[in-house]
């Protein structure tokens, strides 16, 4: 696998990825993970001895890319599926030590996650409802500001009908979500989502298996950016829906 390395050329390619989303637009990324019991893998995707966990990784991608259009680099971050959440709420990051879940750039999120990953016990059941209806608060204050809400996974969700209402809900706002599949999964509820679920106003929802396309993406000259390029895909297509149907301010 080849090691990360900031460069010139990296941010050259990464420009012409992004030249076609709107010069103008202010995205907020809400980064956000969310552990399940169901995946075997669990404990050592959170084992911050490693030099650099999946979940780590693959926030600093989507981050990099969506703070080229962030205008303050403000990321609200929640967790959820642990003892405290399971499927009926979700936590500020850092939750009880500290409410508020917003964070100044990505240092502050892994400084922030490596701190409080040790401290939390994991637990299912687990559903993205919680935090898709959570993330459309947040769109109601922002005043037609887009979105884009960031779901970390290791697994399947239990709630597929709750989940579903959820994005149904979600498509009434200039919210886009992606979900970033860790591990071996299983994610064959995620495919559903994004491609099966009826009455939304657009389709809002992309899954990514990351560890498929890192795995496919070591082979590249530059694999980041084709990690970076499977999370940002279908972004372009939600905001022009997302416009089309006049949520923006």
């Amino acid at each position: 696998m080849c090691q990360y390395s900031i460069s010139t050329p990296l941010d050259m390619r990464s420009q012409l990825l992004l030249r076609h989303y709107p010069p103008m637009l202010c995205i907020r990324l809400l980064l956000c993970r969310v552990q399940t019991i169901l995946c075997t893998c669990s404990r050592t995707s959170h084992d911050i001895k490693r030099r650099e966990i999946p979940y780590v990784k693959a926030m600093r991608i989507m981050s990099r890319v969506v703070s080229r259009f962030d205008d303050d680099h403000i990321y609200p971050v929640y967790r959820f599926g642990c003892i405290n959440t399971k499927d009926k709420s979700v936590l500020p990051l850092l939750y009880p030590d500290q409410e508020d879940p917003h964070f100044e750039g990505f240092d502050a999120v892994k400084k922030a996650y490596e701190h409080i990953a040790p401290q939390i016990e994991m637990s299912g059941p687990t559903t993205f409802a919680p935090m898709i209806r959570q993330a459309i608060e947040i769109s109601r204050e922002s005043n037609g500001q887009y979105m884009i809400l960031v779901l970390l996974t290791d697994g399947d969700v239990s709630d597929m009908v709750e989940d579903m209402k959820a994005l149904q809900e979600a498509s009434n706002y200039p919210l886009s979500i992606v979900a970033v599949g860790l591990g071996d999964g299983p994610f064959d509820k995620m495919h559903i989502f994004d491609d099966d679920v009826r009455g939304r106003k657009f389709d809002n929802f992309q899954f990514v298996n990351f560890t498929e396309v890192e795995m496919k993406a070591g082979k590249c000259e530059n694999p980041e950016l084709v990690l970076a390029t499977a999370m940002m895909q279908e972004i372009p297509s939600q905001f022009a829906f997302i416009k089309k149907l006049g949520y923006l301010n």
